[in-house]
């Protein structure tokens, strides 16, 4: 009896010390079970409209989600794709629970690598990252847009399109940046702009209004601004410095088309006024707090649910025809 009373011991004080020795098992992320699970959100820095809209929608929306939610967030801006891989290091050692990644440019991919290689999901947003292993990618659909504003531009030119008197038609094209977004726009836009179309030029702008004035400007004194029919821009911030050159110019000639991307309330409040000077203005809806969705799709996937692997979110033309239905972002 007694011999089994110590066996019996034995195995209670092993029994014992197992149990002081379990930890909890870590998460994705690396935090317990029990512990708020923490969300980050990496954004360039607001260089001009769209942007600056965009971080403040981040800020304000992540906070109400992470509140809504229980989760613990951080929003990390860059001025550049260096200074955004040097704080993809910081996350990585910080160990969040996902990371929601808007990337200056596909420089970022093999640092945002190393977020996947430690375990943390990266949602991606608005710029992609080629053959990257994220859990989803958000974005407005840039492809489409492209492609409307080649079917728009062959719409509003459909005279002169079936016209065979006239050969050419002639445009430019004003650039954001060397990222994804607008060579998915470019892309798009020549797989439906009619034969017709010739490009006189093209320029990257960094998505700044005065780059594009400044450009605009100088193009204006070359002899080819004198066939120039019409201007492709890649943003409403660009456009709006496009037509601020055009308002000044005091010549004959009138460019009859500028398009845009996303709906500021600046663009929109003075259509009617380019309309009545001659110039047709029309942009496709991409709005700043885009981001927002971005981070509801993140916070899906914390909490288990499937999402897709590609978020496309749909755009509308907006032009002197419906811009008052519209009720555009910013002041």
């Amino acid at each position: 009896m007694k011999k089994l009373f110590t066996i019996l011991l034995v195995m209670m004080m092993a029994l014992a010390l197992v149990a002081c020795s379990t930890t909890d098992t870590p998460n994705n992320g690396g935090n317990n079970d029990g512990e708020k699970k923490t969300i980050v959100v990496m954004t360039p820095n607001a260089t001009h409209g769209f942007t600056g809209q965009s971080v403040s929608d981040a800020q304000t929306g992540t906070k109400a989600l992470a509140e809504e939610h229980g989760l613990e967030y951080k929003i990390v801006t860059s001025p550049n794709a260096t200074e955004q891989a040097s704080q993809i290091e910081q996350i990585v050692a910080e160990k969040p629970d996902i990371v929601v990644l808007w990337p200056h440019d596909d420089t970022l991919k093999s640092a945002a690598q190393d977020l996947v290689d430690a375990g943390i999901p990266v949602l991606i947003y608005d710029r992609l990252l080629d053959d990257f292993e994220e859990i989803s990618e958000v974005m407005g659909d840039n492809v489409k847009i492209g492609e409307d504003t080649g079917k728009y531009f062959n719409e509003f030119f459909a005279d002169e399109v079936a016209d065979d008197s006239i050969e050419k038609l002639y445009y430019v094209e004003f650039k954001g940046d060397n990222s994804s977004v607008p060579q998915q726009r470019s892309d798009g836009f020549q797989s439906t702009i009619d034969d017709k179309f010739e490009k006189l030029g093209e320029w990257s702008t960094g998505w700044q209004r005065a780059e594009g004035q400044r450009l605009m400007e100088e193009f204006m004194g070359t002899p080819d601004f004198a066939k120039l029919d019409a201007i492709f821009t890649h943003d409403a911030e660009v456009a709006l410095g496009v037509l601020q050159a055009l308002e000044g110019y005091d010549g004959d000639h009138k460019v009859k088309l500028v398009s845009a991307v996303s709906e500021p309330k600046q663009l929109l409040d003075k259509m009617q006024h380019y309309s009545d000077l001659g110039i047709e203005v029309v942009t496709f809806t991409f709005n700043p707090n885009m981001v927002v969705d971005a981070v509801e799709q993140a916070i899906k996937y914390l909490e288990g649910e499937t999402i897709p692997e590609l978020y496309l979110i749909p755009t509308q033309a907006v032009d002197i025809t419906n811009y008052q239905d519209i009720e555009g972002w910013g002041q």
